[in-house]
């Protein structure tokens, strides 16, 4: 197994700056960091929605890049989809305290178990695309269950 060259530009942001270098729990670490990213984002002047789209695109091409250099479909260095996925729940709901610790919860869950759909596309799509594409679903169904259980109270 190869691992990351944190020298190395495109294996420095696929680790979130080596965040997906600790020894345990890397995707937990990948996603706190997307909590502190979208909260900094929420106060400044940033629009939330051209940043995570051009979050996700980027995301895309680094997990792509770097799976063909590590030579490895999922290496848990790689969090850089997670941060994404976690990242997509808020052109869902507003950025709330609240919504930012619900989202990571429900997040965590979904990229755990990976329930259906998850499962099936984590194990169909292959490469630096299947990489990613699994945590973007976690993150939309994060997102609708937010909706909806925030509908459902007011």
């Amino acid at each position: 197994m190869k691992f990351p060259k944190l020298n190395n530009p495109t294996h420095l942001l696929a680790t979130c700056f080596g965040i997906g270098t600790v020894p345990f729990a890397p995707g937990t670490f990948g996603t706190l960091f997307g909590v502190f990213l979208i909260y900094s984002i929420s106060l400044s002047d940033l629009s939330i929605t051209y940043f995570v789209i051009s979050l996700i695109f980027f995301s895309w091409i680094i997990c792509i890049l770097v799976s063909k250099e590590l030579d490895e479909h999922d290496h848990s260095a790689i969090v850089i989809d997670e941060l994404a996925g976690y990242a997509i729940i808020y052109l869902l709901i507003p950025i709330t305290l609240f919504n930012l610790i619900f989202g990571f919860i429900l997040f965590r869950v979904f990229d755990i178990f990976k329930p259906f759909p998850i499962s099936w596309l984590d194990k169909n799509i292959k490469n630096g695309s299947g990489i990613i594409i699994d945590d973007l679903v976690a993150g939309i169904l994060s997102g609708v269950i937010i909706s909806l259980f925030q509908t459902l109270i007011s």
